[in-house]
């Protein structure tokens, strides 16, 4: 049916989407030899929309997010989503902030999941809506919002002293294929 140099180039081309699909699906991402080498060839720069605060809707590149279906949150009395969320293994509520970088700990969250960063580690500048701050940047494993897992997630860690709620912020919600707001809730989709 094929010959020689087609049914290599098949061949090749099956290979190649067998290690991608290997590399994406690993349970521990950043781990082995060719570790990066799908991101490298097959993600996209971030992509970021702007639109009317009424229905505000983010598209991220390529979804590194795993999950099925949309998870929707619903606003609270004041106009917050609130989410109950799973980092490595403890579940912890959150407040979603699309204006935070990253997902955001404080010291009270970040000792519940075991994190204890030293006083030198706080050592990350960042501008908050109350002013300028030290953190200490940590990376978390898994991140699960109910049926949406993202991997490696970036994170900072709050100082002890500053009693704020934790944020998940854009390091987890720029990995999901998109996210919107509209009729009073958050629609997340992986």
């Amino acid at each position: 049916m094929f010959n020689g140099p087609l049914k290599l180039a098949a061949i090749s081309a099956i290979i190649a989407v067998i290690v991608a699909t290997y590399l994406g699906s690993s349970r521990e991402p950043g781990h082995g030899p060719l570790a990066g080498l799908a991101d490298r060839f097959f993600s996209s720069g971030p992509s970021r929309s702007t639109a009317k605060p009424e229905v505000a809707v983010a598209k991220a590149p390529a979804a590194p997010a795993f999950g099925f279906g949309p998870v929707r949150l619903p606003a609270d009395k004041s106009g917050h989503y609130l989410a109950v969320v799973e980092i490595e293994g403890r579940s912890l509520r959150m407040l979603v902030d699309t204006g935070a970088t990253y997902i955001s700990l404080s010291h009270r969250d970040a000792t519940t999941l075991g994190l204890q960063p030293l006083p030198s580690d706080f050592k990350n500048r960042v501008v908050t809506a109350n002013g300028e701050i030290m953190v200490a940047r940590t990376q978390l494993r898994e991140v699960r919002l109910s049926n949406i897992l993202v991997r490696d997630v970036p994170a900072a860690i709050l100082p002890p002293g500053i009693e704020t709620a934790s944020l998940l912020g854009m390091s987890f919600l720029s990995k999901l294929r998109s996210f919107e707001v509209a009729d009073g809730s958050m629609v997340l989709n992986p």
